[in-house]
């Protein structure tokens, strides 16, 4: 199974979020038992599954266990919610710090980071000319001046 099918297979799966968490489980634990055990499932809820789906999960959770990858990805998706949350409990900080590294990364994930004007000169301060040459002769044969400031 190539990445894409286990991404596909791993997003189809996330609708029944008691087998999703049973694969994740499962991917870093080598017993049925405790991977049931740790995510609240009985044996016999596992058992009772169609023997298909079993082992469309056990194998679901074998690659995943292989494709650290795409496990990482899964489990940082998973705390988003909390991290954005943590994010915004900064605001609310005793620490003036705090407050700001907040809300400016809050700001700047959601409407970008300001532009800054940046200023260019050739030596002793006198005006660029530059010059766009395009790679494809038959685009542009011939170089396009830009006029600068």
């Amino acid at each position: 199974m190539n990445e894409s099918e286990l991404k596909t297979a791993l997003n189809e799966l996330k609708t029944d979020r008691a087998q999703f968490d049973y694969v994740m489980e499962r991917s870093s634990n080598p017993s049925i038992e405790n991977s049931l055990k740790q995510v609240g499932r009985s044996k016999g809820w596992f058992y009772g599954l169609p023997k298909e789906r079993q082992e469309l999960l056990e194998t679901l959770a074998n690659e995943l266990h292989f494709q650290a990858k795409l496990k990482a990805q899964s489990i940082l998706e998973q705390a988003i919610e909390k991290a954005a949350e943590v994010k915004v409990s900064g605001l609310v900080s005793r620490n003036e710090n705090i407050k700001q590294s907040s809300a400016s990364e809050i700001l700047d994930r959601n409407l970008g980071k300001a532009t800054q004007k940046t200023e260019i000169a050739g030596t002793d301060g006198n005006a660029l000319k530059i010059l766009v040459e395009y790679a494809d002769s038959q685009t542009n044969p011939a170089a396009t001046p830009l006029e600068s400031e």
